[in-house]
Parts: structure tokens; sequence; C-alpha cells
């Protein structure tokens, strides 16, 4: 019986084409499989097979492979090593696999194996193997053991009645529903209502205000007042503190860092290869050397000190820090560099180490002096070795590092006592115009209360009554006010 057949078996009428039945049973078998995984993985091992080969180093693709059991080369079991080591697997290395113990690494959903498959040498990978799609014609899956074939039948036969019943349920709804009819808006007009203008002239009433008071008896009255006493009242005059003296900020510029000198190290030199009628010694061509980084600070110095001259004391702050931190890349680039000269050396030695071995399986005694005197050329070259690594980590310790933490102490102790003693000139300057201003403001108050004594003093002798005068137009404004209002 089919696959179809076996899902119509289940549920009856089926309202779908192959291609949709098919994603069913694909989601179905993943279903089935994580659950088996669950449950006790070595059930997985039924479901074992081949799920893609190579013959080139272009790696396989593992977008069909939900799990992977194994992974062989020639029938050769491959072990797996982590991707971020996979260059140590390229000759010559630590990690260098072999035809007879080859090794694979899983890197952008591929499967890489190294040595790398050719026609003769197949790589392999097996496992869990999900269906790209499934014939609904056939009786079986291939991917699937038969043991499980009727569960992702049943997931697959519930995916599709859950379906069903979605959309029957949908398709009633929509049948059952039926659009409302809006009516009744007849009486709604679609003509805007137009503004009419009053047609009455609009007469405002008559502002009348009462006539200004007279105030020469004011003025008469004010000309006697003896203000003597007043004159003996007056505050003293404000004082303004003197200029503030702020601080002189001194800094050290000076700051340039000597390059590298490994001139005095000689490399060694490399023994002229003889000519041996009975073994062929190669060596390399040439010795390792370091290459120096050359620091330049003197920009980043420049921009700091004319931010310091100018008073931009957070920016020129920032401006050291990142002195430092330029410093700090510098540093980590000078470790590379050593780094990779290391690994330069260590890789001549071998070299050096195999031309020995082959010079001394020469039987003649040209071949013999050969090997010692390799033997004393790679001496040579780990003395020279030392004094590189020497040389370059005192430069970095002393020259980079020291004088860097030397300069940027400085600067910053510089610039953090600048701030301070500034802060406290200005708050000992803030102190002083305080207290002027508390002085200032007492005498003026004793001032203004004797001035307002001797005008009260005189006040019953002016004969003007100001305070009448201005009751009486704000009445009259706030009753034209109201006459206006009414006539809007």
């Amino acid at each position: 019986m089919t696959l179809e057949a076996k899902i119509q078996g289940h549920i009856g009428e089926l309202f779908y084409d192959d291609s949709k039945l098919s994603s069913f049973l694909i989601t179905s078998f993943k279903d089935v499989v994580n659950a088996i995984k669950n449950i006790n993985p070595f059930l997985l091992e039924k479901f074992s097979m081949e799920i893609a080969s190579s013959t080139d180093d272009l790696g396989i693709s593992t977008s069909l492979a939900m799990f992977i059991f194994d992974v062989d080369r020639n029938g050769k079991t491959s072990v797996l090593v982590p991707s971020s080591l996979r260059t140590e697997l390229e000759p010559n290395n630590l990690l260098s696999p072999t035809a007879q113990y080859p090794k694979h690494y899983i890197f952008n959903q591929k499967v890489f194996i190294k040595p790398a498959p050719t026609s003769s040498q197949i790589g392999t990978v097996y496992g869990v193997k999900i269906p790209s799609t499934i014939n609904v014609g056939l009786e079986t899956i291939p991917e699937c053991h038969d043991e499980y074939l009727n569960m992702v039948i049943l997931k697959a036969s519930i995916l599709a009645l859950l379906q069903s019943l979605a959309l029957k349920e949908f398709n009633d709804i929509l049948k059952k529903a039926t659009p409302p009819v809006i009516t009744g808006f007849s009486f709604v007009s679609t003509t805007p209502p137009v503004f009419t203008a009053p047609t009455d002239e609009l007469v405002l009433p008559t502002l009348v205000l009462p006539p200004a008071p007279i105030i020469d008896d004011l003025v008469k009255v004010n000309s006697d007042i003896d203000f003597t006493e007043l004159d003996a009242s007056k505050p003293n005059p404000f004082t303004m503190p003197a200029s503030i003296p702020l601080p002189q900020l001194e800094l050290n510029d000076d700051f340039s860092i000597e390059p590298l000198d490994i001139s005095s190290i000689e490399i060694p030199e490399i023994p002229p290869v003889p000519v041996l009628t009975d073994v062929k010694v190669v060596l390399p061509s040439t010795v390792p050397s370091y290459s120096s980084v050359t620091i330049d600070t003197s920009a980043d110095v420049a921009i700091a000190t004319t931010l310091i001259s100018e008073d931009d004391i957070e920016v020129a702050q920032a401006q050291l820090s990142k002195i430092a931190t330029n410093i700090n890349s510098i540093q980590a680039e000078i470790a590379n560099n050593l780094n990779s000269f290391n690994k330069e050396v260590k890789e001549y030695d071998a070299e050096v180490q195999k031309a020995i071995l082959d010079a001394k399986e020469s039987s003649t005694k040209e071949g013999l002096r050969f090997s010692l005197e390799l033997e004393n050329h790679r001496e040579a070259l780990q003395s020279y070795q030392i004094q590189i690594s020497t040389a370059v980590t005192e430069w970095q310790a002393i020259e980079v590092q020291g004088k860097t933490v030397e300069y940027t102490t400085k600067q910053t102790g510089a610039l953090q006592k600048f701030q301070v003693d500034s802060s406290n000139i200005l708050q000992d300057n803030a102190a002083q115009l305080n207290k002027e201003v508390q002085r200032y403001n007492s005498e003026l108050k004793v001032y203004e209360a004797l001035l307002r004594k001797t005008l009260e003093s005189h006040n019953s002798m002016a004969g003007v009554n100001v305070q009448e005068y201005s009751a009486e137009t704000q009445s009259i404004l706030q009753q034209y006010s109201t006459d206006v209002q009414s006539k809007i």
C-alpha cells in the first residue's frame, strides 16, 4: 500500500496534492527522529546511511544531514577536529593527518576531510539524512527505518487532518458571514454652511478719562526734604575682587620612543651545501629575520599639546587615553611579529634538522663534516633567536611600555593637579565675591529703609491723591471694555 493510501486510510478524503503530502511526511520524519533522540539516542543508529561523498577538497555539504555519525576516507575512520584548529591540519603541522589516520572538521555547513579526498580515496559522511522530497506513490521512505515508518505516517496524517479541519472551519465562517447594509444617511447635507456678516455698522463707545493730576505741589514739597542724613547712610561702592591668578600648567612634551636596534645581532650564515654522491641534502635559501615595528607618536602628542594650550582639558585627557590605546595596539603588533618570527625559525630549524639527518646518512667524510657544520649552524640559529627575542622583549618593556606609562602618568598627573589648583583658586575668589555682595546688600537695605522713612514723613504734605486718580481711571477703562464687548 502506498504512503498516500495509508494516509487516506487514517483520515479519509484528501484535500492536498502530492507535494503537500510530501511536506507533511518530511516534517513528521524530523519530529519522529527528534523524539527518538530524546528517548534513546542509540536507536538513531537504525537511521544511519550515507549522506554524501566527495572526491575533492571542496567539502561535503551537510544541508541534508540531520545528525552526523561517522566520516571516513577510503574506509579509514576520520577523527573530528574543532574548526578553530583547521589550519593545524595542513601538512608539516602538529595535527597533520595522514592517509592512515584522516581527520575532518565542519565549517560553513560543510565537512572538510584531510588529506583531501581523491577519485581513488573517496571521502564519505554517514548519519541521519533528511529527505529532500518524498514520493507518496511509494510504499516506504528510503531514509526512514521500517520500524518507525508507521509513526511518520500517523504524524503526517494528524498534520493533514488538523489543517483540513482548520480550512473547513474557516470556509464555513465565510459562508455564514453576511455583509451589513448601511442605510439612513440621506439626511446628511453635503453643502457647507455659509457665514453671513452683520449688515449694521459697528459704533464703538467714546472713552473719556479724568484729567491727569498736577504734581507741582508734590515737586515743591519734595524740594524741601532734607537728604543730608541719607547721603551719610549711602552704602560704600561695590568692589570686585582682583583678577584671578590661575596656576601654570607644567607638562612634559618630550615623548619619543627610540626604534628597536638589532643591527648588532648577527644573522648566522648558511653553510654551503656540498655535492654528495650518495645522498641529497636541501637547505632553505634564507635565515628568518625579525620585522621591527615603526612607532611615531608625534602627531598624537602634538594634538594633545594643542588641546591643552587651548584649555580644552577634558578633550586633552581623552587624547592622552587615545595615545595609550594606540601604544597598546602597537604592542600587540610587536607580539604578533615576534610570534611570526619564532614560527618561521621553528620551521627553518625543522628543515635544518632534516638536512642534518640526510647528511648523516652519507657514507662519505664530506657528508659527516657537513652534518657537523649544520649542527653548529643550528646552535648559532638558536642563539640568534634568543638574542632577538630578548632584545624585542627588553625594548618593548623599557622603551615602549615604560616610556608610555611614564608620559601618560606625568601628563595625567599634571592635568589633575592643574584642575585641583584652579578649582581651589576659583572657590576662594567666589567666597570673596559672595562676602562683598552680602556687605553691599546689607548697607543698601539700611539706606532703603531710611529713604522710605524720610519720604513717608513728607507724604501727607503732597496735594495730589495719586491712588484716587488711578482707581477712577481703572473703573472707567473696565466700563469702556464692557461697552465695547456688548457692541461686538
